[in-house]
């Protein structure tokens, strides 16, 4: 019983874990594309 519960806790935890390295990939991901147009616009400006 004791260990079927920590095998239950131990995958929830990893489910948890694995969505929270999920969402901070995406989200860099999306800031990592924000900045590169930010900064493609600056050159861009500049060269003109």
């Amino acid at each position: 019983m004791v260990g079927a519960l920590f095998g239950a806790n131990v995958a929830g935890t990893l489910w948890i874990t694995m969505w929270w390295a999920f969402f901070i990939v995406v989200a860099m991901g999306i800031a990592l594309g924000v900045y590169a147009a930010l900064e493609m616009k600056k050159l861009e400006d500049k060269s003109e």
